[in-house]
């Protein structure tokens, strides 16, 4: 990862593009593995999470994971698409 001051203060942005993923993607416990990971055990600040161009069977699996997530975590996990991107 970055090893700039300024990234070690502010965060780095994490961008999963998700175009073309089907339901073979998914399975929750690999999913709420993952989420647990990110929020407790990775030694580096993340400024945000960004879930691009998500496909419909992620919005089920999305409520289940994210009410396992600290409301703080919740927070930098945006759902957007590619033209809306930019925006955050």
């Amino acid at each position: 990862l970055s090893r700039t001051t300024h990234t070690q203060f502010t965060g780095f942005t994490f961008i999963m593009d998700m175009l073309g993923w089907t339901r073979k993607n998914f399975s929750g416990p690999v999913y709420t593995e993952l989420m647990h990971m990110v929020q407790s055990s990775l030694p580096v600040r993340c400024e945000r999470f960004l879930f691009v161009d998500v496909p419909k069977v992620f919005s089920a699996s999305w409520k289940i994971i994210s009410a396992s997530l600290r409301s703080d975590f919740k927070k930098i996990m945006i759902i957007t698409t590619r033209d809306d991107m930019v925006q955050h």
